[in-house]
């Protein structure tokens, strides 16, 4: 059994970036794994720490003494993003990324017959779909009506695929991951 959940409506900035705000959402998913003939092609994950202080929430750890500096404390224990930035970082790796994990899958762009992104942001998914040439009726977005659930947007993008019968037996999938920090993520899953 593999869960994942998320409450980010407790650290989001809605006095101070309401438009960055309204972009999450609260969830969780669950899936249970048993033998089959599924198979996972390849995965990749790599982190370009150029990007650490593009997606952040700087208090919380030990950076920032909540006593010692309160109202730093205040101010960092919300998310911060810095969207262009993020963009452009994400625009100047995910391409080669993408060619990399098709190469080690051994699948080509063709061969790949639905898309399950993090649900980053509407223009976000629109970006990576217009940025790889994918085809749109191949990526699963949900984040309109669900929000950025971060580590729960692909488990529950997931689920809303093979509930409405996206995902069949036979399909090739791709569950593509971004996360701060700057991180990619990648699996290409044959569904048995």
């Amino acid at each position: 059994l593999i869960v994942s959940s998320e409450i980010a409506s407790r650290g989001l900035p809605w006095r101070t970036d309401p438009q960055t705000a309204a972009l999450f959402g609260d969830g969780a998913a669950a899936a249970v794994l048993t033998d089959g003939e599924s198979m996972v092609a390849g995965s990749l994950f790599r982190t370009y720490p150029a990007g650490w202080d593009i997606c952040q929430i700087a208090s919380g750890g030990t950076r920032i003494d909540m006593d010692q500096d309160p109202d730093a404390f205040e101010i960092g224990r919300h998310f911060h993003m810095q969207g262009k930035d993020l963009y452009k970082i994400t625009a100047q790796h995910l391409p080669g990324f993408m060619d990399q994990l098709l190469t080690d899958s051994g699948w080509a762009a063709a061969d790949i017959d639905l898309i399950i992104p993090h649900q980053a942001s509407p223009l976000a998914i629109k970006h990576m779909t217009r940025a790889l040439g994918l085809d749109p009726s191949k990526v699963i977005d949900i984040c309109a009506k669900q929000g950025n659930q971060i580590a729960a947007s692909i488990p529950s993008a997931l689920d809303h695929a093979r509930r409405s019968g996206f995902v069949g037996s036979g399909d090739n999938v791709l569950l593509l991951g971004t996360s701060a920090g700057f991180s990619l993520g990648a699996m290409a899953l044959e569904i048995s």
